[in-house]
């Protein structure tokens, strides 16, 4: 429960305005909070006071209290217009996330490289290495609390379970199981360079719940 906001009043001056308070939003504010900067965030949806009481495990109910409804305007073909999963609320998307940030691989870097001259496309290499990003990658992960890294990953859905037992029959990859946390999270003495290593000491999860699926 996450309690009643604080009541601030309207004239106060501030430093900074941030518009958003979701995975990018609610960072920066966090970043710019701990330097002693003032700051006012807006966000155009409501607060969530009781989460035990206004979650439900029914995605089109939530879908209704969290997600953004206003009329959008398309253009193309091959677009709705229907509302996306974005939410319109204090925590932005983050309210309604399982967690999943995927990280480039080393070839998606180096496109360019990797697939050379394409036709019709404009392909470049990142003028970085992913070992340069990966400092940043695990600061992002221990942040946002990315499942399968800093959390223990959401399971799969059926969709998931569906393409697994299919591509098991068909002998295209090997079973697979959920790693347990410590194979997330290794010893920082033997780091895998593909995941995110946090000190010894720190708490990986900071006693955040694991992800879960709506």
């Amino acid at each position: 429960m996450t309690g009643p906001a604080a009541q601030v009043p309207l004239e106060e001056p501030a430093d900074v305005v941030v518009g958003g308070t979701g995975a990018g939003g609610g960072n920066v504010i966090r970043e710019l909070c701990m330097k002693g900067v003032t700051v006012v965030a807006l966000e155009p949806g409501p607060r969530i006071e009781d989460p035990d009481r206004e979650f439900e495990e029914d995605e089109w109910a939530m879908f209704h209290k969290l997600a953004w409804l206003d009329p959008v305007l398309t253009a193309g073909t091959d677009v709705t217009g229907l509302a996306a999963w974005l939410c319109k609320t204090v925590g932005g998307t983050t309210t309604h996330w399982a967690g999943a940030a995927l990280r480039f691989q080393p070839h998606e870097l180096k496109a360019r490289t990797t697939y050379g001259d394409v036709a019709g496309a404009a392909l470049v290499d990142w003028p970085l290495e992913l070992d340069e990003l990966l400092p940043f990658y695990e600061e992002a992960e221990r942040r946002l609390g990315v499942a399968g890294r800093v959390l223990p990953p959401a399971p799969g859905n059926t969709n998931f379970l569906a393409l697994q037992k299919g591509a098991e029959a068909q002998q295209r990859v090997p079973k697979r199981s959920i790693l347990p946390l410590s194979a997330i999270t290794p010893d920082p003495s033997t780091p895998p360079a593909s995941l995110a290593v946090l000190p010894s000491t720190a708490n990986p999860s900071d006693n955040r719940p694991s992800s879960t699926l709506c």
